[in-house]
């Protein structure tokens, strides 16, 4: 016989959801199953646990993208496949569950580059969130008789990316502070590490084409032929594709705070770029 288990008294005590918002990507771009969008276009956002917060706390276990996914996946319960998540919808989430957490405020403490002193400011959470809502993303480029589809990378495509890239990366400060290395090796292995990084750039680019369509009506959507072909195209056509996902992405940057120092001798204006990544966003504090 199955043993029932009684209902808890504290249900009622549960975190409930604290907010409502839109996405920048409106449902789109998501894979089938990776989000249930609601009728009313808004997603129910929760405040973290105990347990969320712990995760988000801890740059190691962030390292993978694994934690920031177990978090979403927890406190946005719509989405169900979070590495799916279309990279314009990733700062407006992360806002969002901290905004739940721990309310519309944040304080910063951005360092004066000409005098060190470390300023203190609070931002209005709830600016830079409409900030990432009111952006559009171009979705083609009419190249020639060529239309490009394009869509955004999914934070598994950016987090394994970035994962190559900071390996790259430490691969050659390593080099760089190598003195027993042999000249022609270390110079050897810099010009391959160097060409893993531009053949990275390249493959991050052909990942945002979704399709290429042809004036005959034919829709291209084979990943080796587009691959193939922009990799045999004129670079006039990889510059434009470049440049418009450039354009896309500027259009959901964060703008630099615009800071005057506090020190009453040095009152040097400076900018402060805002990033929203989860290592730095939630090892703040609230």
């Amino acid at each position: 016989m199955t043993q029932q288990m009684n209902p808890n008294p504290l249900a009622n005590y549960f975190r409930q959801a604290k907010l409502y918002t839109p996405l920048p990507s409106r449902g789109r771009y998501y894979a089938d199953g990776a989000i249930e969008w609601p009728a009313t276009g808004e997603v129910a956002i929760f405040p973290m646990t105990a347990k969320d917060e712990m995760a988000m706390r801890t740059p190691d276990a962030l390292l993978n993208g694994q934690s920031t996914v177990d978090v979403i996946k927890s406190c946005i319960p719509a989405v169900k496949e979070p590495w799916d998540i279309p990279s314009i919808d990733m700062d407006c989430i992360l806002i969002s569950i901290r905004m739940a957490s721990y309310g519309n405020k944040m304080s910063v403490e951005p360092k004066c580059p000409k005098c060190a002193t470390q300023n203190e400011y609070e931002l209005d959470l709830t600016n830079i969130l409409a900030k990432t809502l009111g952006a559009e993303w171009n979705d083609f480029v009419q190249i020639d008789e060529l239309k490009f589809g394009l869509k955004p990378l999914s934070y598994r495509q950016i987090n394994a990316k970035s994962l190559r890239t900071f390996e790259e990366q430490k691969l050659i400060s390593n080099l760089e502070l190598s003195e027993d290395m042999d000249q022609e090796v270390k110079m050897q292995r810099f010009n391959e590490s160097f060409k893993f990084l531009t053949e990275l750039t390249l493959e991050t680019v052909i990942d945002q084409v979704e399709y290429i369509s042809l004036p005959d009506g034919v829709v291209v959507t084979d990943r080796n032929h587009i691959n193939e072909f922009i990799a045999n195209a004129d670079t006039n056509i990889y510059r434009e594709i470049s440049a418009t996902l450039s354009n896309n992405k500027s259009r959901y940057d964060i703008p630099p705070m615009k800071i005057v120092c506090d020190n009453e001798e040095c009152k040097h204006e400076f900018e402060q770029n805002l990033e929203f990544d989860a290592v730095n966003f939630f090892g703040l504090n609230s």
